[in-house]
C-alpha cells in the first residue's frame, strides 16, 4: 500500500511538473538585419538547430531574416572591419527543454544575398539543412552540418569551397569543370562521385561526409 501510494504521488508531482513547464511557452519575436555589400564583404553564420535557407537579393543588399525569444537570441558583430559574423546565444533551463521545440519557422534563418556581391561564406549549424542557391563568391565557402544536409545550385566560387557533413548528405552542382578543381573528398559510410584525391586545377573543392553520400556535379554556366 505504501509503495502504491508512493508511486501515485511521484507521478503527480511529474504531471505537475511538465504542466508547469509546457505552460511557459516562448514568444518568438520575428526580427531583420540589413547590411550593404560595399561595406560588409564575408559573412559567417555560427549556430545550432538552425535551418538556413538562402536566395539571391533583390535590391542587392544583404538580408538576414530570424526570430528571437528572452531565452534563444542571436549576436550580429563586425569583426575585421568588414566581416559580420552571427552566432546564436541561449539562456535556457533544463526545465525549458521539456514540452517540444520551437516551431520550424522561427528556427530558420533566411538569407537574402547579392548575386555578386560578397568574397567569402562560412556557415555551421547542426540538426538541420543548409540550401544554397545560385551565387557568386570571388573568395571561398565553408559549409559545416552536423546531422543534416547540404545541398547547392550553381554554386560558383573562384577559390576554394569546403564542405563537412556528419549523419547527412552533400549534394548539387558546381560551377566549373572537373579539371578547374584540385580535390579532396573523404566518405565514410556512403556513396561518392568525387575521386579521393586529385591535383591540378586553381581552385580547391575539399568534401568530407560521414554517414551520408557526396554527389558533386559540375556545370557550366
Amino acid at each position: 500500500m505504501k509503495k502504491t501510494i508512493t508511486t501515485t504521488l511521484c507521478l503527480l508531482f511529474t504531471a505537475a511538473l511538465f504542466a508547469g513547464c509546457s505552460s511557459n511557452e516562448e514568444n518568438y519575436e520575428q526580427k531583420s538585419y540589413t547590411a550593404d555589400p560595399s561595406e560588409i564583404t564575408a559573412l559567417e553564420i555560427d549556430v545550432k538547430n538552425r535551418k538556413i535557407e538562402m536566395e539571391p537579393s533583390a535590391d542587392g543588399q544583404i538580408h538576414i531574416h530570424y526570430s528571437e525569444s528572452s531565452k534563444e537570441f542571436y549576436e550580429l558583430t563586425t569583426q575585421d572591419g568588414n566581416t559580420l559574423v552571427m552566432s546564436s546565444g541561449s539562456n535556457k533551463e533544463w526545465k525549458d527543454y521539456i514540452g517540444g521545440t520551437a516551431s520550424a519557422d522561427s528556427r530558420t534563418i533566411y538569407l537574402q544575398l547579392p548575386v555578386n556581391g560578397l568574397a567569402s561564406l562560412e556557415l555551421t549549424t547542426s540538426n538541420e539543412d543548409i540550401t544554397l542557391p545560385a551565387l557568386h563568391f570571388s573568395d571561398s565557402v565553408s559549409v559545416s552540418v552536423n546531422k543534416g544536409n547540404i545541398e547547392f545550385d550553381a554554386l560558383d566560387v573562384e577559390k576554394a569551397i569546403n564542405f563537412e557533413v556528419k549523419d547527412g548528405s552533400v549534394t548539387g552542382t558546381i560551377v566549373g569543370g572537373y579539371d578547374d578543381y584540385v580535390i579532396s573528398c573523404a566518405v565514410k559510410k556512403g556513396n561518392s562521385t568525387l575521386p579521393k584525391n586529385k591535383e591540378g586545377g586553381n581552385k580547391m573543392l575539399t568534401v568530407k561526409v560521414n554517414n551520408g553520400n557526396e554527389g558533386v556535379r559540375f556545370v557550366t554556366e
